[in-house]
């Protein structure tokens, strides 16, 4: 909608309940009530922050989602031809291969039977996966690391923040302006402590819920919508 020269506007979550609950004189959520709660919010409420596009942010989550897919995928071809190795090579393989220590086991059997020879050469193909993946897990890397440090970040600064950690925190997170405080911003990541006192026991814990939602969007016309 940005894109298309719409004016949009995030709308607080609190403030399209408030104006629901004035409208309708009770909370529950219906599409068309919840879509004039955001609505009415966004053209009577004044300072309320104008989204832009920000194409970083659109990259880093991209990128940072095709890593974790790569992920995956390596996840499951080590599980895959670990299996394989399993019945190959006597006393089996750790689980935790490289491509290189694969071939290098694999070197050490030259088995006779169809069975073993079939599983041999499955596993030689998934090591050549393993290969292109892990190339592609490194080029992916160096071009979130270019990405991140474009921004300015200093997250990778942080022990145990790589590439793909400070990405998903910026893609995540996008503009850091639309969060009023320290506060409001833990509140919506799930890190701002629950009180869990007990009698005499003062005690605080982290929220157990995934991050709250982020602000409705509203634009100035007809219609209003939530991302």
């Amino acid at each position: 909608m940005v894109s298309d020269g719409e004016t949009v506007v995030d709308v607080p979550t609190k403030l399209s309940a408030r104006a629901r609950v004035f409208a309708t004189g009770q909370g529950r959520k219906t599409d068309p009530v919840d879509a004039r709660s955001v609505a009415v919010v966004a053209l009577r409420t004044e300072g309320l922050r104008q989204v832009v596009t920000d194409d970083t942010t659109v990259a880093l989550r991209l990128l940072v989602d095709r890593r974790d897919q790569l992920g995956r995928a390596r996840t499951d071809v080590v599980s895959r031809l670990h299996h394989l190795l399993l019945e190959l090579v006597p006393g089996g393989a750790k689980k935790d291969l490289s491509a290189q220590q694969a071939r290098a086991l694999l070197g050490t059997v030259r088995p006779r039977d169809v069975v073993g020879k079939t599983r041999r050469r499955l596993a030689s193909e998934l090591i050549g996966e393993l290969v292109v993946i892990d190339k592609k897990i490194k080029t992916a890397k160096q071009e979130l690391t270019d990405l991140v440090n474009s921004t300015g970040s200093r997250l990778m600064n942080l022990t145990g923040i790589g590439p793909s950690g400070a990405a998903r925190l910026l893609g995540d997170i996008g503009d850091i302006a639309r969060f009023t405080s320290r506060a409001h911003f833990a509140s919506w990541s799930g890190t701002a402590p629950i009180d869990a006192s007990s009698g005499e026991q003062n005690r605080h814990r982290l929220q157990s819920r995934e991050p709250a939602h982020q602000p409705r969007a509203a634009h100035h016309g007809h219609r209003s919508t939530a991302p």
